[in-house]
């Protein structure tokens, strides 16, 4: 905070500290892992990796599928059918083969079985539920951490949900709809973005 270095410049590439660790880029490319100190927790030896969350990431080898490790770079799981995994939120992880997402839990067990949704927005679920495009079309929706729709598909652009509201677009306006999908602010803005800490820009 007073603007001294910490840890001094050495990466290609450095992200926020989660769990403790940072994901960083090694000047070979490699991705790895170091704590508070910039000690490398786990060596940079993979050619992708998550940030850390819930305790766990997801790792790429060289060739390899995408594997959830723990904070000591230990293997957890395998993800044999999937190309990429993304990062847990909520005790869910999103992961993508081709067009089809699917959700796995902490064991690696699938929880909703992959679907078409869109893959270039919103797969990680916030406050248990999850705004969805569908990949036959421009409507969004919710689901809850089963994959049932909560909110039908009927937006346009949604946001996630962030202390019980979700902005949406009407395709002409911007407001925001509670979990159950009621509007509770109607639409009237130009743009408008989540809830923080009770206000909203």
């Amino acid at each position: 905070q007073k603007g001294e270095y910490i840890i001094n410049p050495q990466f290609d590439d450095a992200g926020f500290f989660r769990d403790g660790l940072a994901r960083v880029v090694a000047p070979d490319g490699k991705i790895g892992y170091i704590d508070t100190e910039g000690n490398y927790i786990i060596m940079p030896k993979y050619k992708d990796g998550t940030h850390f969350y819930e305790g766990v990431a997801f790792v790429v080898e060289q060739g390899g599928k995408p594997t959830c490790i723990d904070k000591k770079g230990e293997p957890k799981f395998v993800l044999d059918n999937a190309e990429v995994a993304i990062t847990y939120s909520c005790g869910l992880a999103a992961f993508i083969n081709g067009n089809m997402v699917g959700w796995i839990d902490k064991s690696g067990d699938i929880v909703i079985n992959p679907q078409q949704y869109d893959i270039k927005n919103h797969i990680t679920f916030c406050e248990d539920l999850n705004p969805v495009q569908l990949e036959d079309g421009n409507e969004w929706g919710v689901i809850d951490k089963t994959g049932k729709f909560v909110i039908n598909p009927q937006f346009k652009r949604m946001g996630n949900f962030k202390e019980g509201k979700a902005w949406f677009y009407n395709g002409e306006q911007y407001g925001y709809v509670n979990t159950k999908g009621e509007y509770v602010i109607n639409p009237q803005f130009e743009f408008c973005a989540d809830f923080s800490e009770g206000l909203a820009r």
